[in-house]
């Protein structure tokens, strides 16, 4: 892939990105390099079977303007923030129809996370002591999971929480 490839989509603010198995994961980072970083909006990965992304992958889009990924029908099994350090404007979150069984927030400024069909088993405390790690999460969908267990603390520290889902 040509780290330019994107360089004459001057108002591109979307870019979907489905059913391509065999695209090198590691070329997609030097595309995002061409984007014009003020007006993408969202990325959105559907059907690629990519079970592992590189943690930095999304770096070249620091100091972007996108609010939302969609993550679906990939074979990932841990949401982490670290993918999603690069953008202050990140709102929504829509990783659906995974294997994603273990999520980790840690200090996230999401307000919607979407784990619809995925295989989380228990939920993790949105407490660091008493300081919420969701401070802004406001919807939270985990419908068709393989929930065991909820406790008492489950959903502490959510301070502006208004959907369960």
């Amino acid at each position: 892939m040509a780290s330019d490839a994107f360089v004459t989509l001057n108002h591109l603010e979307r870019l979907q990105i489905s059913v391509e198995t065999h695209l090198d994961i590691s070329g997609i980072s030097k595309l995002f390099n061409s984007l014009n970083k003020s007006l993408i909006d969202v990325l959105q990965f559907e059907g690629n079977d990519w079970n592992l992304l590189p943690t930095n992958i999304f770096d070249p889009l620091t100091g972007s303007n996108l609010s939302k990924y969609h993550l679906t029908v990939t074979i990932w099994q841990m949401l982490i923030p670290q993918f999603f350090d690069h953008s202050t404007e990140l709102k929504r979150v829509y990783c659906r129809k995974n294997k994603v069984v273990n999520i980790i927030i840690d200090e996230v400024g999401f307000r919607t996370v979407d784990l619809t069909s995925n295989n989380i088993h228990s939920i993790q405390y949105f407490c660091n002591e008493e300081k919420s790690l969701a401070r802004r999460l406001r919807v939270f969908t985990m419908n068709d999971n393989a929930i065991r267990f909820l406790g008492p603390f489950s959903f502490k520290c959510l301070d502006h929480f208004e959907e369960l889902l």
